[in-house]
């Protein structure tokens, strides 16, 4: 199976927060069905962050916690 951007995302951020398997195979679940919800990679949607985050838009008026609301 070839791996692709966003497993290599999730990988990084599994190994940063030392998750255990069962816990990523957890993860997995809401963070696949915000990226469908979403219509987006895992990639974009970092990338959108990275760039409001840049801009210093307030954390309540990021598109990531209006969409949660």
């Amino acid at each position: 199976m070839m791996k692709n951007e966003d497993d290599d995302i999730l990988e990084k951020w599994f190994l940063i927060r030392n998750i255990s398997p069962g816990t990523q195979e957890t993860y997995m679940l809401p963070v696949n069905a915000y990226k469908a919800l979403m219509g987006k990679t895992l990639n974009e949607l970092l990338l959108e962050a990275k760039k409001e985050n840049l801009s210093n838009i307030e954390f309540m008026d990021r598109k990531v916690t209006i969409n949660l609301l």
